[in-house]
Order: C-alpha cells, then structure tokens, then sequence
C-alpha cells in the first residue's frame, strides 16, 4: 500500500477528477435530472449552517422521476483552515495605513473516520496526495490551493446509504455527529451530499461499463492504477464513489449524441459550516510603523 505518492483528485471542481473526463461527443447538458433536491429543509444549500454543538440534523425533500432503489453519498474533506496574516505599513508622518501583502497558511485536515452519521457505513475512501489540491470557493486574495497532510490512505471517507425512493416527492433525514462542538473547530468545514440511482442497471454500467460514455485522461488512468494498487480488494463500483464527479460523468445516460442530451441519475450540494457570525477568527493582522 503505498502512502507518499498519490495523485491529487479536487473534490470542488465541475468535471471527472481534477483533469477531467473529456466526453466523446462533446459536453453533455447538466439537466433533466431524474432525482435531485433543490434545498435541505428549511435551510438553503447555499447559505452557512449556524449550528454550534457537535451535530447536525440533515432533513432532504427529494423529487425523484422513478420508483426503484437509491442511495445517499456523503463527502467531507475534512477541516479547511484558511489562516493568513495580512501585513500592512502605518506611516506615523501621515497617518496613512498601506496594506502590503498577505501571506496564506491553508490546509486541510480531515476528521478521519470520527464522524458518525446515522444509518451510514463507510462506502470507500476519497485519495489525496500530500501537496496541494485546488479548494472552491476560496477568498481571491489567497491562493485557490491548500495542503492536505495525511498518515494513512483512509483519511478521507466516504459515507454510503441505501434507500428507496418512489416517483414523486420523498423525504430523507439523517444526523451527523461531530467529536466536538463546531464552535470549538477552527476551521471551515464543508459536507457534500448526493443522491442517485442505484439498481442492477446501474451497478452493471459501474463495474462493467466503466468508465461509460467518457474517455478518461492519463491523469485520470494514473490515479485509477494507484486507487486500486492502494485498495487492490475494492470493486470499480467502489472506485466510482470516490469522487462524486466522476460519479455524476457516470451516471449520465446519453440519448441523443448529437445535442448531447440526455437523462442524469445523481446530484449533489454542499453544506458550509463554520461561517456563521463569532466563528474563529484565523485572520491576523501585523503593522509595521514607520
């Protein structure tokens, strides 16, 4: 099992892995989606969970176009610390106040297996390298990557929940369970979760079809052979589920090549924790007078 040399997979970015999966014909359309949700229960995706104690309860309304078997996906990529010292001159003539440069201390540090969310198990195990990997949403004045440390290739989980959905409006709820506070976490904490298919059809075009309609790229091929020499025993259906990307490229069913159209299986959203007001302040300012 190797743990020094892993190729770095950006859980933030809009396509297959970091590089991509290109598409034969062509970028196909995002929609319809035949299972999606729009917004959590009373609480947009979009905005940041208030909560402080060491839990959170996820209530879903699902519209799915089918009746048959599905599944919920949780991801987290662990705790985002964006710590950086913002330098500024005082001029003590003038008064004036000049701001110089500002220095990013960024990582990512994940909570391993402590999360305990309520009817999941630990489905397979997203793979970092120990050097950087691109984080969305970053504030522009820092750089866009953060350095991700880790001891052993199963820091990064992925939690996995069968389910069955009718045609129509369904509900899903689930707690997860943090080992403290989130007021006590400094850092940025984000939960993706998804839904989608998952019936015989499905798992066939995961382990016999693979990778479906895209053509993987080197990079992709690289870390697909060091996911499996790493975690030999895992299943391709396994491997999918290591990036929801890459699940969603795969999960689309192609029906007229020509438009690139056609019918999608899977979505996902994230939940930001950590931004509400009073949330640690990893931000330090340091003066230098003159």
């Amino acid at each position: 099992m190797k743990n020094n040399v892993f190729v770095s997979i950006a859980l933030s970015t809009a396509i297959c892995f970091s590089s991509g999966c290109a598409k034969k014909n062509g970028d196909p359309n995002h929609k319809p989606y035949q299972i999606y949700y729009y917004n959590f229960i009373d609480r947009p995706w979009y905005e940041s969970w208030e909560d402080k104690g060491s839990e959170i309860n996820v209530k879903m309304d699902i519209h799915s176009e089918f009746t048959d078997d599905a599944y919920l996906i949780v991801y987290t990529n662990g705790k985002e610390f964006r710590q950086h010292y913002i330098y500024r001159t005082f001029n003590l003539a003038t008064s004036e106040v000049t701001e110089d440069s500002i220095v990013c201390h960024s990582y990512l540090e994940s909570f391993r297996d402590s999360l305990k969310i309520e009817g999941f198990h630990i489905r397979a195990y997203t793979v970092y390298d120990n050097d950087s990997a691109y984080v969305n949403g970053y504030n522009t004045t820092c750089s866009r990557y953060v350095e991700i440390p880790f001891e052993t290739p199963v820091d990064y989980p992925v939690y996995f929940k069968q389910i069955r959905v009718k045609k129509g409006k369904n509900r899903e709820n689930f707690k997860i369970v943090f080992p403290r506070e989130l007021v006590s976490i400094p850092g940025i904490v984000r939960i993706y979760v998804g839904i989608g298919r998952f019936n015989d059809e499905i798992k066939s075009r995961f382990e016999e079809n693979f990778p479906g309609d895209y053509e993987l790229t080197e990079r992709d091929i690289a870390y697909q052979n060091l996911y499996f020499e790493t975690f030999p025993d895992s299943s391709k259906t396994s491997f999918v589920f290591t990036n929801y990307n890459l699940l969603s490229g795969i999960s689309f069913f192609p029906e007229d090549p020509q438009k690139f159209t056609g019918k999608r299986y899977y979505f996902t959203h994230w939940i930001t924790l950590n931004f509400y007001v009073d949330a640690p302040n990893l931000q330090k300012i340091v003066y230098i007078y003159k």
